[in-house]
């Protein structure tokens, strides 16, 4: 991967916005979190120079979870590294093609649970509420800018022509038909394709109900949809 004045610019932006998240929120309430300013937090108790005052407020949670996130997020995005704790579920992502949040979610969240012998299970369960507004801000900063969350429905029925229509004329959406065969029956079996936003989704439903109660109907989440009627408008 080819870096960039743009990415270590981003880079150095994500890396500002995870230090106000850890030196504001986190490191001086003693909100256990993960990567290294979660280390930082379960090795305290053992060195005596470290304040052990503990004030925990929702803004501290919320917000320092949330700026650690962006920060995490903006530098993964540029396909760099924060340094320390963040490096094994970003390598790891990138073997399996797991969201980086999620892994770097699951790596953080072990990193509070381990406080449990420590901090008790208190201290744990505000950790956990942190690590999700982290994981909440990793996978925004992952995706900014990206494409349309949408739903993809495959819907197979003997009325899909009708379907198809009432999509068209209500929803002003655009199908796609197609060509499928049976694995078992061996016939031929149109298969109609449509992408919607998720409230247009219900009424899908509706309208597929509206002919054919036993249509068999696939959805799928999709993270990434480009094109008229999600990312751009047509000209007019």
């Amino acid at each position: 991967m080819k870096f960039t004045l743009k990415n270590l610019i981003f880079t150095l932006i994500g890396s500002f916005i995870l230090a106000l998240g850890v030196g504001l929120f986190i490191l001086p309430n003693n909100i256990l979190t993960g990567g290294i300013a979660g280390v930082t937090i379960l090795i305290k108790p053992f060195f005596p120079n470290f304040n052990e005052s503990l004030c925990i407020g929702i803004f501290s949670i919320s917000y320092g979870g949330l700026l650690c996130g962006l920060g995490v997020g903006l530098v993964a995005r540029q396909g760099g590294s924060t340094g320390g704790m963040d490096i094994p579920p970003l390598i790891i992502s990138r073997l399996t093609g797991i969201d980086p949040h999620i892994s770097i979610t699951f790596f953080d969240a072990i990193i509070v649970i381990l406080g449990i012998w420590i901090y008790g299970i208190s201290a744990v369960l505000i950790g956990l509420f942190s690590i999700f507004f982290e994981g909440f801000g990793i996978e925004k900063a992952t995706s900014l800018n990206r494409g349309y969350i949408a739903k993809e429905i495959r819907i197979i029925s003997k009325e899909y022509v009708n379907i198809s229509k009432d999509i068209h004329e209500i929803l002003e959406r655009g199908t796609t038909i197609i060509n499928a065969k049976g694995g078992y029956s061996n016939e031929d079996r149109p298969m109609l394709l449509v992408i919607c936003s998720n409230k247009e989704y219900d009424q899908i439903i509706d309208i597929i109900h509206k002919y054919d109660k036993e249509a068999f109907v696939i959805v799928t989440e999709t993270k990434d949809v480009h094109g008229e009627g999600f990312t751009y408008t047509p000209r007019i």
